[in-house]
């Protein structure tokens, strides 16, 4: 009898530990007909690629190898049902031979992550032995995702061969806290104990971050709340909001995303730098400089307006700023709307730098640092005021879209014109005698 509670309780102990990993055939032991491994698919940016098993494994019988003899981008993937906004750990063991990354720009090895996403491991380039790497994925209210084995990346092409062995998707604790409910401060702290994360949800914004990292802050949610002020005011001046009105969801992740953070449903934020130093300005007042610019973009919704996304993504921020008298910390020095300096002195600063502060270099327009065309903005807004603006972005917002130009000059003069209107003041010939493009007679008044 008692052999068998031990065999019974050993059961158990399997099961449980099988079932932690939500993925199937993870290993590649399992094989089809055509010699690849049963439950995973193969996509690539082009044809090319080698895809199959191999019996040199990191563990078990059989490994995955994908083989790029020529530059390209190459995944074994497969997709997933998970709970509803989720996080989980992903993590592989990958060998490689003779990686090399082909492209200028991004030079992004064999990893793995979330296909489709920007959201993905550190990377393995060269030769190397089998070494284990990981990353955090995700889910938001789509419970859907695709888990990719990959060589090379969005805009890093590689060639070589890269073996990928035991791959596994585990869930990582994660307590959800609306407003300050209950006893929030000991939740986090037993979920930091848990090396897991905190979801913070307010009326728009939702914080998922690590929850050791969220006990840096003696009130999270008097973040959140500015957080979703900014939201609010973002809403006001363009007339609308994305995702269908869901709210923005800012999503810690483990690997550089390309950015500090970047943008989209929800916006990535490098763990990296949601660090101490950052977390001790947001307790001195701070609304956060990156974050907010990360909003400015998802508010241009499918950017029907946006000649350049940094010049429109800093220039709506400065709305919010002025709207809620925000005090945010950039490069150095604090700048506070409510009192002293304000972030139209940090672009006058910048345009001053660059000797730009009578006239824009338009050479290269748009595609250059829009640091002095925001300046300009923001001295023509300190003029006709924030409503004709907001009158603009929902003209902008009311055209069929085969009236909205695809070139950054057609959308631009489109855009001055209606600021025109609205103004009542010769926005177009003010902004051409700064440099901004010439716009036919008829454009102002």
């Amino acid at each position: 009898m008692k052999g068998i509670k031990i065999f019974f309780l050993y059961f158990l102990i399997l099961s449980f530990i099988n079932a932690e990993n939500l993925l199937k055939n993870p290993g590649f032991e399992k094989v089809g007909s055509d010699k690849l491994p049963l439950n995973w698919e193969t996509i690539s940016w082009k044809k090319g690629p080698l895809f199959g098993v191999s019996d040199k494994p990191f563990s078990g019988k059989f490994s995955a190898f994908i083989y790029c003899p020529e530059k390209n981008d190459a995944a074994f993937i497969q997709k997933v049902k998970l709970q509803p906004h989720s996080v989980y750990r992903l993590s592989a063991w990958v060998k490689t031979e003779n990686v090399r990354t082909m492209d200028r720009n991004w030079k992004i090895g064999a990893n793995i992550g979330m296909y489709g996403t920007f959201v993905k491991s550190e990377d393995v380039k060269g030769t190397s032995d089998w070494r284990k790497i990981s990353t955090i994925v995700f889910t938001t209210d789509n419970p859907n995702i695709t888990i990719c084995a990959r060589l090379g990346f969005w805009f890093s092409r590689c060639t070589g061969k890269v073996w990928f062995d035991d791959l596994k998707l585990t869930q990582i604790p994660m307590v959800r806290i609306k407003s300050k409910e209950g006893d929030w401060k000991r939740k986090i702290r037993e979920f930091a104990d848990k090396d897991g994360f905190v979801s913070l949800e307010g009326k728009h914004v939702i914080l998922r971050i690590k929850a050791k990292k969220i006990l840096w802050l003696s009130d999270p949610f008097k973040w959140l709340e500015k957080l979703d002020l900014a939201y609010q005011a973002y809403s006001e001046l363009v007339g609308s909001v994305p995702f269908n009105g869901k709210p923005v969801i800012i999503q810690e992740v483990e690997d550089y995303p390309g950015g500090l953070a970047i943008a989209g449903y929800p916006i990535l934020w490098f763990g990296r730098y949601i660090d101490r130093p950052t977390f001790s300005r947001i307790e001195k007042g701070d609304w956060q400089f990156g974050i907010l610019h990360e909003m400015g973009h998802v508010f241009d919704l499918d950017g029907r307006w946006v000649w350049h996304g940094e010049f429109f993504a800093n220039f709506k921020m400065v709305y919010v700023a002025d709207r809620w008298k925000a005090k945010i910390w950039h490069w150095g020095k604090w700048y506070d709307h409510g009192k002293g300096k304000r972030l139209d002195d940090f672009y006058k600063e910048m345009a001053k730098k660059e000797g730009e502060l009578e006239k824009i270099n338009s050479k290269d327009w748009p595609d250059h640092y829009t640091d002095p065309d925001t300046y300009h903005f923001c001295a023509l807004k300190n003029i006709i005021g924030w409503e004709p603006f907001k009158k603009t972005f929902r003209s902008f917002l009311k055209l069929p879209p085969s009236k909205i130009p695809k070139d950054p000059t057609g959308k631009y003069k489109i855009f001055v014109k209606l600021l025109t209107k609205f103004s009542g003041f010769n926005c177009a010939d003010w902004l051409e005698k700064r440099g901004f493009p010439k716009i036919s007679k008829g454009g102002g008044k």
